[in-house]
């Protein structure tokens, strides 16, 4: 039961709540409490009472097939708290219905993405009348976009691409939410964001500096580099220059910065570095020469493994190009049993430490069964196979299950319960 709007007052407070505590509703008092201070923004805001705004007819439209009515008041009262003049969002719910169905599917969909839009409650309007909200883009187009964006000189650069980010990140989460865009596209447009704000990142730092040209190149590895990221995940980046200065260093810093900073809008992405040469106690950024040789007699298999997903981004595309055409000559040097006892040791203590705290069987990154079983079959025929065959090296899970089963190394009833089973996998972890 949705009440009328004439019962929304605050001393039938009590009564709203038992009506809508028989009729079923959970937190039935705290739902109450939402209805009435509904009616008394829009009342505050100059609204009128004497009939049922067109606003409240959509909101109970809503509410009577939502799966989490209460979620979806609660996220309609801080909208309406959060917009600078609460009458814009009244507007905004009845000239725009979608707009409500929007936030109702966000509220018990997501609440991370919830909390994202409610930090800008612009993003609703924008995700309400977006006539192409499942278009999908290319990193030129991210990047063109973010550049108009900045436009507003009101902010720092970076914070100004956060917002734009921001913006992204709420409509491929629509899209997901709402069943526009499958997996693999919501990854992939996650992660063409996560290189757009990269490159703009590296070109705001050059520009501070005074510089034209870009002092390295930067790699992705990871989730990133196989473009499949997730909307929270760490960006891995190495950072690579022909040769060493005290000018490519601060640029490194600049850039790093520029992503991890903390501004009012929050920031764009948490930066892992440690995949560089010697991790942490490495230099920031490494020369093609240093890291080729720290590959050859220094790094372990777990390092090689992880350059199975290194992709160039921006910056020096010509050290990356060389850079990549070289690491395979280092890369596919370990016999299948190392390669097998290695992963498998990796793995087993992935697994213990996580039965010490009781989420083995629970965990669908890194536990038993998990996305980082299938990841780590797959990088294994990877390691074992690439000298004969470079073409099943390909950086993303799904595209290298395919690859493998082309080339006769993975059986098709075997790719198709990894397959099934990394998606399923993957959609829980979004969720």
């Amino acid at each position: 039961m949705i009440p009328q709007f004439d019962n929304l007052i605050p001393d039938k407070l009590d009564q709203l709540a038992a009506d809508l505590g028989g009729s079923g509703w959970l937190q039935a008092g705290r739902a109450a409490e939402c209805l009435i201070e509904l009616r008394r923004r829009w009342e505050d805001g100059g609204g009128n009472t004497d009939v049922p705004p067109e606003w409240y007819l959509v909101l109970r439209r809503v509410l009577s097939k939502s799966r989490s009515p209460i979620l979806m008041l609660e996220s309609a009262c801080e909208f309406v708290h959060a917009t600078q003049c609460s009458t814009d969002a009244f507007t905004l719910f009845a000239k725009s219905p979608r707009s409500i169905v929007i936030l109702d599917r966000f509220s018990s969909g997501s609440p991370f993405l919830t909390q994202v839009m409610l930090r800008d409650p612009d993003t609703l309007s924008f995700l309400a009348r977006h006539r192409r909200i499942s278009e999908l883009k290319s990193r030129e187009d991210f990047c063109a976009e973010a550049r108009h964006f900045q436009d507003d000189n009101s902010r720092p650069a970076v914070a100004q691409l956060r917002l734009y980010q921001r913006r992204e990140q709420l409509r491929i989460g629509m899209c997901d939410i709402f069943g526009l865009l499958g997996l693999q596209h919501v990854t992939l447009q996650l992660s063409l964001l996560a290189d757009a704000m990269v490159r703009l990142c590296l070109e705001i730092a050059m520009r501070d500096s005074g510089l034209a040209r870009p002092p390295f190149a930067v790699l992705a590895l990871g989730k990133h580099g196989g473009e499949e990221l997730n909307y929270s995940s760490d960006i891995d980046l190495v950072l690579v220059a022909r040769t060493l200065d005290r000018q490519s260093h601060l640029i490194a810093r600049r850039m790093v910065n520029g992503l991890n900073e903390h501004f009012e809008t929050g920031f764009l992405y948490r930066v892992d570095l440690r995949l560089r040469p010697w991790g942490s106690a490495g230099p920031l950024v490494t020369t093609m020469e240093s890291w080729l040789e720290y590959l050859a007699h220094d790094a372990q298999l777990w390092e090689k493994q992880a350059l199975l997903k290194a992709r160039f981004i921006t910056g020096d595309d010509v050290v990356a190009g060389q850079l990549l055409s070289m690491i395979p000559q280092v890369l596919f040097t370990e016999s299948g049993d190392s390669i097998r006892m290695s992963i498998r040791s990796m793995k087993n203590r992935i697994e213990a430490r996580l039965r010490n705290s009781g989420k083995n069987n629970i965990e669908v990154k890194l536990g038993s069964g998990s996305i980082r079983d299938i990841e780590f079959l797959v990088q294994s025929l990877q390691l074992m196979h690439g000298a004969a065959e470079s073409r099943v090296a390909s950086a993303n899970t799904m595209d290298a299950l395919v690859r493998l089963v082309e080339f006769g190394l993975l059986p098709a009833a075997d790719y198709q319960q990894l397959r099934d089973g990394y998606v399923f996998l993957r959609t829980v972890e979004h969720a």
